[in-house]
């Protein structure tokens, strides 16, 4: 059991139980991971971004006017301002991923980042709750994984068509891993056309 102390040492009521205790610091890991693997995929896109940042697209928002690879990697936070929503609302098109698949994950990261507690840990009387948050969190990150796949898939089909561009395509060799990130991108580019297409 936990003992809780005041400052004196004086024991105080433990309002959790070993049990509850280990579920908060299962849920806070999971809950860490999500942030960090959310993070990381809108780093990756927006990696990629900066060197679109020629395109129409980017030159009609501030954020991406000026956005340059060297800016990005060398850039400060207030230079890397762009959401992972702002970032598929711009670019998901010319990358071929915009799917209501994206949306959601967009939309679920964003309750992630903004509303977690307040769907998990408030009581307020009428209020939405999410109903299993352990399950919610495991499934969001799966789905980082799937998308971090689905933009390693871009990169190595960038890198084949600047190869077959110059001619040499005989030179690349992709591994177990990088065909099946292909594949995801594919698979997902596929889906983005059927989208648009509706």
């Amino acid at each position: 059991m936990l003992v809780f102390s005041d400052h004196c040492g004086n024991e105080l009521p433990n309002p959790l139980t070993q049990n509850k205790f280990m579920e908060l610091i299962d849920e806070c890991a999971l809950l860490g991971a999500a942030i960090l693997s959310a993070q990381k995929l809108e780093f990756a896109l927006y990696g990629i971004v900066a060197h679109l940042s020629h395109l129409p697209e980017a030159q009609k928002e501030k954020r991406f006017r000026d956005l340059t690879p060297e800016k990005f990697l060398r850039g400060n936070v207030d230079d890397l301002k762009a959401t992972l929503g702002q970032l598929e609302t711009a670019f998901s098109e010319k990358l071929l991923i915009s799917t209501s698949d994206l949306k959601d994950f967009v939309r679920d990261r964003n309750l992630i980042a903004h509303n977690y507690w307040r769907l998990t840990k408030s009581n307020i009387n009428g209020g939405e709750k999410l109903t299993d948050p352990e399950a919610f969190l495991r499934r969001f990150l799966a789905r980082c994984d799937q998308w971090a796949s689905i933009v390693r898939g871009l990169l190595w089909v960038l890198m084949r068509a600047t190869a077959e561009k110059e001619g040499r395509l005989s030179e690349l060799n992709f591994n177990e891993q990088q065909m099946s990130d292909i594949a995801a991108y594919d698979a997902q580019s596929s889906a983005s056309y059927v989208y648009k297409v509706r």
